[in-house]
């Protein structure tokens, strides 16, 4: 009796890794670990307050309670699409992309103040 415990115990003791070794390998279906090239930039989003606002440019600022607020200025070109009335100390998400040269707006969306 002793004996096939012990079978027992070292059979699901190796199908037990055999199934980790398998999941952990990328086995089964897993996720690619392959990175994103350099050159394919996603979407990114950042939402807060316009600070600054320029023909070219517009900066806007986040407090988040508890970590360190944040500042960023995003580029306005003639493809970024704009839904409301821009203005200084609106509050906006903005939809961008990094490149070399900055951080470029796609959309940005004033959000007012309606009540649900």
């Amino acid at each position: 009796m002793n004996y096939a415990r012990s079978v027992l115990r070292a059979l699901i003791a190796t199908a037990t890794i055999a199934a980790f070794l398998t999941f952990a390998s990328g086995g089964f279906g897993g996720v690619s670990q392959e990175t994103p090239s350099p050159a394919a930039s996603t979407d990114q989003f950042f939402a807060g307050n316009v600070t600054a606002l320029s023909k070219h440019t517009v900066t806007v600022g986040r407090v988040v309670l508890g970590k360190i607020s944040s500042i960023r200025t995003f580029q306005i070109t003639p493809e970024t699409r704009v839904e409301g009335n821009l203005r200084v100390r609106s509050k906006v998400t903005v939809r961008f992309v990094s490149k070399e040269d900055g951080d470029q707006a796609l959309h940005i969306i004033v959000r007012t103040g309606q009540k649900k």
